[in-house]
Formats: C-alpha cells, structure tokens, sequence
C-alpha cells in the first residue's frame, strides 16, 4: 500500500472493527457461538486465538470451539424446544423452525465508551469497550437473570481483506442476580447466576412452579451463565469480579498507539 492507501485503510478500519464487536454481541444474544468463531475470528492464525474471562483463559480455536461453542449447547437447546412443543402444542408448528439453541438463554449487551487503535502497518488493530448487559437463563424448572458491567479489550487482524478476532479478553466488574437489593455485596463467583466454581455449577435462581426435567442439566449452559465448562482452562484467570476489598486495576489496558501485534499491551 502505498502512504495514502494505508492511511485511508487505517481509518476505514476503526468502524470496520466496531462492526466485527457488535457482530460478537449479536451472535452472542441468539447463543450462535459457533456461527461466531466460524465467522468473524481468525483463519490464518487459529493457534494465536486467545479467549480470557474472570474464570479462566482458553488458547487456540481447537480450546475454543469446545469451551465457548460446545456440542451440548445445541442439544440442549433442541431439549428445550421439543418441552415446549409438548408444553405448547398450538405453537408447535412455529417453534419448528426455531433453533434451540435461541430458547435457552437470553444473553444482551450493549457497547459503550470505545477506544480503537490501529497499528501502524495496517495489519492488526486493538479495542476497548464498555458493556453493561444482563442474561436470562433457565435450567429446567429453574430460572435466573443476572445483570452485570464488564469490559471488553480485543485485538484483531487483517486476513484475506477482512478483519477478524485474535484476542479477546472479558473483565466482569461486577455482577448480581435480578432481585440484589444490595450491588455493593452483590452475588460471589459461583453463585446464583455466576461462573461456575472449581468442580461443578453455580446454582440457580428462584424456582418457578411447573417441572421440565429434560432441560435441567447444565451441561451446555454458558459458564458465565452458571454452565458447565466442557474444556478445561489453559491457564486460571487473573482479573476480579468486585468486593469491598478488591483494588482497581487497569485492566483491560486502555490501548495507546502501536506499530504492530505483540509485546505487554497486547489482550
């Protein structure tokens, strides 16, 4: 490219990348995690992916798919259609041609105050996002919804003339079910609505009446979510959620102008 060209490639890049998170939380809302990494995360450099939360970090797209897109998760969505076909006949016909994969959580989140950087050969980018959200999920006859405020810090490349995720790195500030009165001491890690502790899944939330024990099982759940985790984290996470006692951190570090993908700030 010549001087010109990367410059005007350099700044058509920062709503390109603004595109590709919102592509995340899109995907993410309808609980597509495959059609994700398939779709809009790296083809050239699958043993550079990288995907960090509060509760572990996974490494390379093979960690990936069995953590954040697990075959459990599309069965347990047809479980729960074919409940409510049972449950509903008259919507039968409609829940059809429904995945189930949509009935089983209702994760959303927004984007706010986001910082991108381009590097300087064009060729990688860097970028930092707020998101406040909330998920409802059930687990057969139990059900819970958990708001929380997160940070999202990514970096991503130019392949075959489109950007895709490398890195991405979810700092969970702080969380709490949908009936916390109070959010200063809101709901640890591994309770109702959080991630799993060491060996098993968090509780759920309140019980309403009425049994479906096809869908009680957590497995294929978001782990986020209270879920199973079906791949074992590559190493423990370092960032955590708030308590009373816990010291503000910058992280994820808020992205200063760099020439290309690599060194400490780099999620």
């Amino acid at each position: 490219m010549t001087g010109f060209e990367l410059r005007a490639h350099r700044a058509a890049a920062i709503n390109e990348v603004e595109n590709l998170m919102a592509r995340h939380i899109y995907y993410h809302a309808c609980c597509f995690n495959k059609e994700e990494l398939d779709t809009i995360w790296t083809k050239l450099q699958p043993d550079e992916a990288k995907w960090k939360q509060n509760f572990g970090w996974w490494y390379t797209m093979d960690h990936l798919y069995p953590y954040y897109a697990p075959e459990a998760a599309k069965v347990r969505g047809e479980n729960i259609r074919v409940q409510l076909m049972e449950a509903k006949p008259e919507l039968a016909e409609r829940l059809k041609q429904i995945d189930g994969r949509k009935l089983s959580e209702m994760s959303t989140h927004v984007l706010a105050s986001s910082i991108v950087e381009i590097a300087e050969d064009g060729m990688t980018a860097r970028g930092l996002w707020y998101t406040p959200g909330f998920a409802l999920r059930g687990f057969g006859d139990q059900l819970g919804v958990t708001w929380m405020y997160e940070k999202y810090g990514a970096d991503f490349v130019y392949e075959d003339g489109e950007w895709r995720f490398l890195h991405l790195l979810i700092c969970m500030d702080i969380m709490g079910n949908g009936d916390t009165t109070d959010w200063c001491h809101p709901a640890p890690m591994g309770g109702p609505g959080g991630p799993p502790p060491a060996g098993g899944a968090a509780p759920a939330g309140p019980a309403p009446a009425g049994p479906a024990p096809a869908a009680k099982s957590k497995e294929g759940a978001s782990p986020a979510m209270g879920g199973t985790i079906g791949q074992p984290a590559d190493a423990p996470g370092k960032f955590k959620t708030y308590s009373p006692t816990r010291l503000v951190v910058e992280m994820p570090k808020i992205p200063r102008p760099y020439k290309t993908l690599g060194g400490e700030d780099e999620y």
